[in-house]
């Protein structure tokens, strides 16, 4: 698979409550820039359609990710935002995982966001 394109994963930790049960902020870290393979959605496709906190929303890209470039220490359930880049490292925007999948015969991780 040809990659085309960066990603970078922002990982919230932590957070919850204190021992007073006063809500605690996660702390949000940046993973390093990855390469990945990005491809552009069919926005009149209802496979990409996703509801999201009450409002359908478009997914944007579809994002496929080598397993052997993932960070050893990052959890699958934490990815919930990234930040995508073009082939230049210019930034395309910040979204939210829309779905996530392991494709273990491919060895990559599948991302639609």
């Amino acid at each position: 698979m040809v990659n085309n394109g960066y990603v970078q994963f922002k990982i919230a930790s932590g957070g919850g409550f204190d021992l007073e049960g006063n809500p605690v902020a996660p702390v949000i870290t940046l993973s390093d820039i990855i390469e990945c393979n990005l491809s552009v959605t069919n926005k009149a496709s209802k496979q990409y359609r996703f509801t999201v906190d009450g409002e359908d929303t478009l997914s944007t890209y579809i994002i496929y990710v080598n397993i052997k470039l993932l960070p050893v220490e990052l959890d699958m359930n934490d990815i919930q935002h990234l930040i995508i880049f073009d082939n230049r490292q210019n930034v395309l925007g910040e979204f939210r995982v829309q779905s996530k999948n392991w494709l273990e015969m491919m060895h990559h991780l599948k991302l639609i966001v």
